[in-house]
């Protein structure tokens, strides 16, 4: 009964161990290496509206502030708003949206909190006591307001 437990180990549980070694290491290499990439920038954005109702447009203007209805994310202040009466249905506009939000580049998009934001992605605006459907028609990198 005084056997070494080393010899109780076979080929298979020798690779299982290594690979669960090798996974730990590659862990914590992707855990350190993402830390130094959380460097923010400056985004402009630009969100489309189809259409909603003109009466929800009056307390729009430059510099209030917007954000994410579906997650709360806040993305910046609204920098300008073009409405015209393109929208197909009467009584409605179409609106073209622009803030300046700061996030972190994502491999396909931009990070904004826990938030990724593609082009395309459709969602609710909120910006002052309105909510739009918008979906984002632009993503550019712009300079840091503070260097200028």
């Amino acid at each position: 009964m005084n056997k070494k437990i080393f010899w109780r180990f076979n080929i298979i549980d020798l690779i299982l161990i290594a690979v669960i070694v090798l996974s730990l290491i590659a862990l914590l290499y992707k855990v350190t290496q993402d830390a130094g990439e959380e460097e923010l920038h400056f985004y402009r954005l630009t969100y489309i509206c189809q259409e909603a109702p003109k009466e929800i447009f009056e307390g729009i203007s430059p510099g209030i502030p917007c954000a994410d209805g579906d997650y709360g994310t806040p993305l910046g202040n609204i920098e300008s708003v073009d409405t015209d009466n393109t929208a197909p249905t009467e009584g409605f506009q179409k609106a073209i949206f622009i803030s300046v939000a700061e996030g972190r580049k994502a491999d396909h998009g931009i990070m904004i909190g826990d938030v990724l934001y593609l082009k395309g992605k459709y969602f609710n605006l909120m910006a002052g006591d309105s909510i739009f459907s918008v979906y984002l028609s632009a993503i550019e990198p712009v300079p840091d307001p503070d260097e200028e």
